[in-house]
């Protein structure tokens, strides 16, 4: 809309400048500083970063912050209905479209190594259905050391490229080597 004509780009550039002015208080609740103490390891701000972990909660820049997110929460000292609530997002994952942030709660996962998280992914890998349960299948693989994030990316990489090649995404069916 902004080519139209000059009062179209006016508006534009001044839709854009809010937009700006405003994101850096939007972007986490309670605005930067806020942001700025999770980042610190303020424990305080522990509950409201678990709460823009799920998948449906999606905006400009929040596949950015899940990731910083995911990372400290590795190391973060939770409670037990804590863990319980973040390994219900992360298995909420499994069910929404493949986005960045999959990558560093397939890390938390590794490194926490909760075993009620892994039996569900297990159960969920030999019973679900297709996309769910290829990303389950990465899990498991990613919690047996392989690099899961550069094969499903190579694979999709080959597969944009040469339009006769199918990727091969279901790696709990096909042994990974």
């Amino acid at each position: 809309m902004r080519f139209i004509g000059p009062a179209a780009w006016r508006a534009w550039k001044e839709a854009c400048s809010a937009f700006h002015a405003q994101q850096r208080d939007l972007f986490y609740p309670g605005g930067h500083s806020r942001w700025i103490a999770f980042r610190r390891g303020d424990t305080g701000e522990l509950e409201t970063a678990i709460e823009l972990l799920p998948p449906e909660i999606y905006y400009f820049g929040s596949g950015y912050m899940k990731e910083v997110i995911w990372q400290r929460l590795k190391r973060a000292c939770l409670s037990a209905a804590q863990l319980r609530r973040i390994d219900t997002i992360a298995l909420s994952y499994l069910d929404h479209r493949l986005r960045r942030e999959f990558w560093s709660m397939s890390r938390y996962a590794v490194f926490r190594d909760r075993q009620p998280f892994w039996d569900a992914i297990k159960t969920i890998a030999s019973t679900g259905t297709s996309p769910k349960r290829e990303k389950a299948g990465w899990l498991l693989a990613a919690k047996s050391g392989i690099a899961i994030q550069r094969r499903v990316n190579l694979e999709f990489f080959r597969a944009k490229f040469d339009p006769d090649y199918r990727p091969l995404l279901d790696l709990y069916a096909v042994p990974v080597v």
